[in-house]
């Protein structure tokens, strides 16, 4: 993730030369390839007669200097936090059993598998049934 003054500076950047010598630049590959930035803010500076363009210019290549410099102090930076180093293995010993998975109990191979109607009646009792055919609790009579 951009640091907010960088996206802030490129975008105001962005703007000032869209506005002043007609030039579009991509804000978010500027903050992404030290290259890119490199020549837009060169380009920036080398237009002599926009003094506006090169004080943005300056913050911006202050701010990306600054970013840099914190960058190179984390040692570990961003997406290395969520790195996880691999497991260490010494030599002859055989890798660490798999944790079983976490799940319902096996079911025997001679048990019927359930089924939705099943899972949903589960628990109730049965609807009786009356000895001309009809079945109680349904609110319907054949």
């Amino acid at each position: 993730m951009y640091d907010n003054e960088q996206l802030a500076l490129a975008a105001h950047l962005h703007v000032v030369m869209r506005r002043k010598i007609g030039r579009v630049i991509d804000t978010e590959w500027l903050l992404r390839s030290p290259e890119y930035a490199r020549e837009i803010i060169g380009l920036a500076l080398a237009q002599a007669e926009q003094p506006e363009l090169h004080q943005w210019a300056r913050k911006l290549q202050v701010a990306l200097a600054a970013g840099a410099q914190r960058e190179a102090r984390d040692l570990r930076g961003p997406r290395d936090a969520r790195r996880v180093p691999p497991p260490v293995m010494v030599a002859g010993s055989a890798a660490p059993p798999a944790a079983p998975a976490p799940g319902p109990a096996p079911t025997p191979a001679s048990a019927p598998m359930p089924t939705l109607a099943s899972a949903a009646t589960a628990g109730t009792p049965a609807k009786p049934a009356v000895a001309d055919g009809r079945v109680v609790g349904l609110g319907r009579v054949r």
